[in-house]
């Protein structure tokens, strides 16, 4: 979901910089417990670039969650399926290097020689 930057500062100016959501005024989250919690619900609601945010968090091991490469792979997969540019690199940089997932034994050598 994108807005546009004229949008994001007409909010700013009419909410004199409470730092609330432009899709939904609720302000910005105060925590990173709060953060998660409201990038999970987006993510069971079927937002693709929540379940992508939610697997780069998991492949980190930030806010709070842990270092668990194989969740944030299901995260990405989930988010692929509904065309999530940014999820299929992360699926393909996995399998390609074993991080997560099984290492594609079938990979084509890249060095040149």
């Amino acid at each position: 979901k994108d807005i546009c930057s004229g949008c994001i500062h007409a909010v700013k100016l009419r909410d004199k910089g409470v730092g609330l959501c432009p899709f939904c005024r609720t302000p910005a989250p105060d925590s990173e417990k709060e953060l998660v919690k409201r990038t999970k619900k987006r993510a069971d609601g079927g937002d693709a670039e929540a379940m992508y945010n939610m697997g780069c968090y998991y492949r980190k091991g930030i806010f709070g969650l842990p270092q668990d490469r194989a969740k944030a792979l299901e995260f990405w997969h989930r988010a692929a399926t509904l065309g999530s540019a940014a999820s299929y690199n992360n699926v393909g940089f996995a399998y390609f290097n074993g991080k997560g997932a099984k290492r594609d034994e079938k990979r084509v050598d890249t060095s040149g020689s």
